[in-house]
């Protein structure tokens, strides 16, 4: 095309110079001949090569990096930047092109991430499901085999049956939100008086931790008289600080702490506990999808709970940060607060 373009360019030029030449000699018959040549041709000679610099430099250069670009994007190089520094025409097309070349890229490197993830998923499904499911069967299998040699053993195996099928309802639960966002989750929010949530909240931990044998320091700060609310999804905030404190369970040796306060502007709920075999460069990365220190068990651990109770508190809109302290993990959970 670019060829094609000089040629004509190049064909307008010769026409244009020889022109005045065919009427010089036209009218004009005498020894003085070759001066009025160079007076008529001369100007538009030079006038035609500066035309064709001009239009190489201005048009055809441009088009050539387009073609070249091109080239490299349908070969799937999407991560080399054109750069164009005229601000004309071509340079308003070109960086309108190398944007949309910059749109591919980094739809590219989010599909990788996405299969990443995905394959990281299927994985983790495929294991975590597998393991409470066969032990599910095997104790089945047990008790109708009528190896069980007393009441109180077939018991066990039915409490251990129950316990892997919690395992998979917490399984189904986070695989719910697995891709939620706080923009789409569904929430049915509603005023809650802080003190009287935070009574009833610590009264549940209590039975909880007595259940379990843990022993864990409540602290409610708040004081009865206090009329500071907060609207939030009741159900939704449990399940958010159930998926903390499960990791709180599972992980304390000696130490788990629940305080719970308000300020002028925000209810506070700050959680600590012992046993974090986090390491520091690794606490920034506890809320994302998938991440668990642990990799596969029989537990059950997508690493989906701390996202997901991420997801929920912002669409609370509240916030949550996390921090290490020697073994010590400390959450600190804060929700604005209005009044009843």
């Amino acid at each position: 095309m670019k060829q094609r373009i000089v040629k004509e360019l190049i064909w307008m030029c010769i026409v244009t110079a020889c022109f005045p030449l065919l009427i010089a000699f036209m009218i004009v018959q005498s020894n003085i001949i070759f001066i009025i040549i160079l007076i008529t041709t001369l100007p538009f000679f030079l006038f035609s090569v500066w035309m064709i610099a001009y239009v190489r430099k201005r048009m055809i250069a441009p088009l050539s990096i387009l073609a070249a670009e091109a080239q490299k994007i349908s070969q799937g190089n999407l991560s080399h930047r054109i750069s164009y520094k005229k601000d004309d025409e071509f340079g308003r097309f070109i960086t309108a092109f190398d944007q949309m070349r910059n749109t591919l890229h980094l739809q590219e490197q989010q599909q990788q991430t996405f299969e990443k993830e995905r394959k990281h998923f299927i994985d983790s499904i495929s294991h975590d499901l597998k393991t409470p499911t066969a032990s599910i069967s095997a104790y089945i299998e047990a008790l109708q085999d009528n190896i069980a040699e007393s009441p109180e053993e077939e018991q066990r195996y039915l409490q251990v049956i129950q316990k892997k099928i919690h395992v998979l309802s917490d399984l189904s639960n986070q695989l719910n939100l697995s891709y939620e966002t706080p923009e789409t989750v569904h929430l049915e929010t509603q005023p809650i008086n802080c003190y009287e949530w935070a009574v009833d909240w610590l009264d549940n931990i209590l039975v909880e931790c007595q259940t379990m044998d843990r022993h864990a320091q409540l602290e409610n700060h708040i004081d009865s008289k206090d009329d500071s609310s907060i609207s939030i999804d009741v159900y939704q905030l449990d399940r958010a600080l159930q998926n903390i404190l499960n990791n709180a369970y599972r992980h304390m040796r000696d130490f788990l702490l629940i305080k719970i306060s308000v300020d002028a502007a925000y209810f506070k709920i700050h959680i600590v506990n012992d046993g974090a075999r986090l390491n520091k460069t690794d606490i920034d990365r506890i809320f994302e999808r998938f991440y668990t220190e642990e990799g596969h068990n029989a537990e059950g651990h997508l690493g989906l709970g701390l996202y997901i109770t991420d997801t929920l508190i912002q669409a609370m809109d509240g916030g949550i940060t996390a921090a290490l302290k020697g073994d010590q993990i400390h959450f600190d959970i804060a929700f604005p607060i209005g009044r009843v």
